[in-house]
């Protein structure tokens, strides 16, 4: 008998989510829709999510259950798309869930369209508040010209700090085209890796579909790793933009986008070093600026003269001031984000 390959594959990272879990796993296990497989990817977790990954699959025989030592988001996605057999990828992380009717809205989209990437909306949830983030794009097909014409230039980032949504858990992609790109993310990378795999599966993608529906809960969780002090890489600026460089075609546009990319990167990075409490984190700040690639990309970025935030991170790197880097660590943690 023929093995016919579900329309979905959906993807859930597992890590230290256990009060959420049964939530997201219920938003997906109760659509009225059929067509799917559901593939948990346990990394490792200490706490109760393995157990409650293998009653789901004991219940259930969409779900296949991965349990691996702990590798991070990037290592638990890979695991993920190298199992999975759908003919689109979607990825949910385990504390957040999926609108009803997300499969039905998909599968819609695809029937008519049958696009290499579908791009939705999704709300910030925090407590019972939520709020529905807008994207500034038509709706509709794009073609491979219209992605060219209206996205590649804020693909990575544009000169007024712009950028195409980078989250892989608002996409529907086809399993070849994201397992291409996934897989050749690297795993060092903690923060951007959304960036470091989207962004070349666009540039390489013939048409999108832009939803106009708003299909996912993103929880906004105070302990998450980018709402709490844990000092970020800062070797993942380079290592996202070195990836570009060897993903996508690098004409002078791309090449100043990924500049501009690492300098954002590369000040959040160097600022998130403030929460150390070692007496190297001067030393690896102040060696970070002076790498040679780092440098290159400070001194030849360039941003609209209007865009305040991108022009002070360039100053600031490019003086290699620690004095200034800290006060805008102060800053952060007294008010706004720059």
């Amino acid at each position: 008998m023929k093995n016919i390959k579900p329309m979905f594959s959906v993807i859930i990272p597992i890590y230290k989510v256990e009060q959420y879990l049964h939530q997201c796993i219920d938003s997906i296990i109760k659509q009225n829709y059929e067509d799917y497989e559901l593939i948990l990817v346990d990394d490792g977790s200490p706490d109760n999510c393995p157990q409650i990954c293998d009653e789901y699959a004991k219940k259930y025989n969409k779900i296949k259950v991965i349990h691996k030592e702990n590798g991070g988001l990037v290592s638990a996605r890979k695991a993920g798309c190298k199992v999975a057999n759908g003919q689109y990828i979607l990825n949910v992380d385990g504390d957040d869930w999926v609108d009803q009717d997300y499969f039905l809205k998909l599968h819609n989209i695809i029937k008519e369209n049958s696009p290499d990437i579908i791009q939705f909306k999704y709300k910030l949830c925090y407590g019972n508040k939520q709020k529905k983030i807008i994207l500034p794009y038509k709706n509709g097909f794009y073609s491979k010209n219209e992605i060219k014409k209206y996205i590649y230039p804020i693909l990575i980032e544009s000169k007024k700090g712009q950028y195409f949504p980078p989250t892989v858990w608002t996409k529907a992609i086809k399993r070849e085209l994201y397992t291409q790109f996934q897989l050749t993310v690297d795993e060092r990378i903690s923060i951007g890796e959304d960036f470091a795999c989207t962004k070349p599966i666009i540039y390489a993608a013939n048409n999108l579909y832009m939803m106009d529906e708003y299909l996912y809960n993103y929880r906004q969780n105070e302990q998450s790793m980018t709402r709490n002090r844990t000092p970020f890489n800062l070797e993942a600026p380079q290592l996202i933009a070195k990836h570009f460089e060897s993903t996508i075609i690098m004409d002078d546009d791309m090449k100043m986008q990924v500049y501009r990319n690492l300098v954002h990167n590369l000040f959040n990075a160097i600022i998130s070093q403030f929460n150390r409490t070692d007496d190297m984190k001067i030393t690896d700040i102040k060696n970070s600026l002076k790498n040679t690639y780092n440098r290159m990309a400070v001194v030849k970025c360039k941003y609209h003269y209007k865009y305040f935030k991108g022009n002070i991170a360039k100053f600031i790197l490019k003086h290699k001031s620690i004095f200034l880097l800290k006060l805008v660590y102060i800053f952060r943690n007294n008010g706004d984000k720059i």
